[in-house]
């Protein structure tokens, strides 16, 4: 027989157990009818010929459940059965049933919602068009062992000319800015970028646009653009605001310009032109730049580390005094933003995995005092044959009902959690990350739940199974009677 043959008869067998049972049934007793016509024809009597049959093939009913067995779908039979006879003995203890569901479902939801915050702060990547690719660009001195200082404007316009592995190279430096139009005045936290900044991060604007090249240079024309937050709390979300002005620093600007709400914006409320000083390129003394870059399709961030490595020590032969011992280091962009953020939402994962040990041996424990009044179940089942793995399969079934009803709930909990979480969590990590402001519930998550809820069920129940299935049924037994 083929494997897409057995493939077939396993379904039928699993789907139509009736039909395939009277198949069977039939070709077994074509056989002995075949075999009793033999011994006919070798001369014994009608009924010696049925008899001798029967001898020869044994017993009807084993041969039934070998072949049931050569078919492969008793294991899945046994499941159902078990699921069944589970649900039935929950039924019966609703007191016990949702005493473990409840002390599971605080675990599970607990664990569900502080993990939905962690994947979306460390594991899910950022809202940029191949987030990968967007590294952060420093300096590092070996002498004062500092790996992490922003570059020089001349190593910054060394490195835009010379570099072959970024598609682009962009500068940013932080400032504050005196917001003096459009209400109270206001002192709000701002960026200068350059040109290419929304570009090479793959951003695009709601309303109107990023920059255009040429806004970075002097006596360009003095342009801002919003984040999604500022213009909602400062101009009220107005869908017109594209070409109004605003002043700036006692300049007039012209907005030309609305990030999405899911854009990385850090602290900022505005965005403007980073027009450098027209001596930068012989300014290698002051570290004040943030760089960021755009990987090439062909380079890994290990081979643009080489290639950068070169650069840097050929800028060192080029300018000894100033960049002597001087070196470079590129960094993920999600991994710097989240390097200080990691720490805090790691141990908060691991509290609440405690909490969820402390459930899993709450659970266990009512198991276990469950597992006394069911010993003449397990004996009486050992009698009639069942094995100790069966038995604990049994169980094992049981605590796995109550582990996916947990864990349905749990996730109906995280929801309600992580809308407590949002609203609770303080401004400056919303504005660090406020891709926080909706956290989803994505296959990461619903992943690491029925992973929690697989291993509370292995938690619960392994201790509780082992127990209840060692047990003398002769001795228990004789106990009850």
């Amino acid at each position: 027989m083929r494997w897409h043959q057995k493939f077939i008869l396993r379904i039928r067998s699993l789907f139509r157990r009736n039909a395939v049972d009277s198949e069977l049934d039939s070709e077994l007793q074509f056989h002995l009818e075949m075999q009793a016509r033999e011994n006919i024809a070798k001369g014994m009597r009608a009924d010696e010929a049925h008899l001798a049959a029967r001898r020869l093939f044994g017993p009807v009913d084993q041969m039934k459940e070998e072949c049931r067995d050569e078919r492969r779908v008793n294991l899945i039979e046994e499941f159902v059965a078990d699921i069944r006879h589970g649900v039935r003995l929950l039924a019966k203890n609703p007191g016990f049933t949702i005493t473990g569901v409840a002390t599971l479902m605080l675990g599970i939801g607990a664990n569900t919602a502080i993990f939905s915050v962690v994947n979306a702060a460390l594991l899910r990547p950022l809202p940029f068009a191949d987030p990968n690719r967007v590294v952060l660009v420093f300096e590092t001195r070996v002498q004062n062992n500092a790996n992490a200082i922003p570059a020089a404007p001349g190593n910054f316009e060394d490195w835009r000319v010379q570099a072959q592995a970024f598609q682009a190279l962009a500068a940013i430096a932080d400032t504050e800015i005196n917001m003096t139009s459009q209400g109270e005045p206001e002192r709000v936290k701002s960026q200068y970028v350059s040109a290419n900044f929304f570009d090479l991060r793959g951003v695009r604007p709601i309303l109107g646009r990023g920059f255009r090249n040429g806004e970075d240079l002097p006596n360009a024309a003095a342009v801002v653009v919003l984040t999604n937050g500022s213009w909602k709390r400062r101009f009220g979300g107005d869908p017109d605001i594209i070409g109004k002005n605003v002043t700036l620093d006692a300049g007039r600007y012209t907005i030309v310009g609305v990030l999405p709400p899911w854009s990385y914006s850090g602290f900022e409320q505005l965005y403007v032109p980073f027009v450098l000083p027209p001596n930068h390129k012989d300014d290698r003394y002051a570290h004040w730049l943030k760089v960021v870059g755009r990987l090439g399709p062909e380079y890994t961030l290990e081979k643009a580390q080489s290639e950068m490595n070169v650069l840097a020590r050929r800028i060192a032969k080029d300018h000894p005094q100033t960049n002597s011992g001087w070196g470079i280091r590129l960094v993920r962009f999600h991994e710097q933003v989240a390097a200080s953020s990691r720490p805090a939402l790691l141990l908060l994962l691991g509290a609440v995995g405690l909490v969820m040990l402390i459930a899993c041996a709450n659970v266990s424990n009512l198991l276990l005092g469950r597992s006394v009044p069911r010993q003449r179940e397990m004996a009486i089942r050992t009698a009639l044959g069942a094995s100790r793995w069966r038995l604990i399969r049994q169980l094992l079934t049981e605590t796995l009902l109550l582990s996916i009803a947990a864990a349905g709930l749990g996730l109906v909990a995280a929801c309600g959690g992580l809308l407590a979480l949002t609203a609770a969590m303080p401004l400056e990590i919303m504005n660090r990350f406020p891709y926080l402001k909706s956290i989803p519930i994505d296959s990461n998550v619903l992943g690491f739940t029925i992973l929690i809820c697989v291993l509370a069920m292995v938690v619960c129940s392994l201790a509780p199974a082992l127990y209840a299935s060692r047990r003398d049924p002769q001795t228990v037994i004789h106990g009850i009677c």
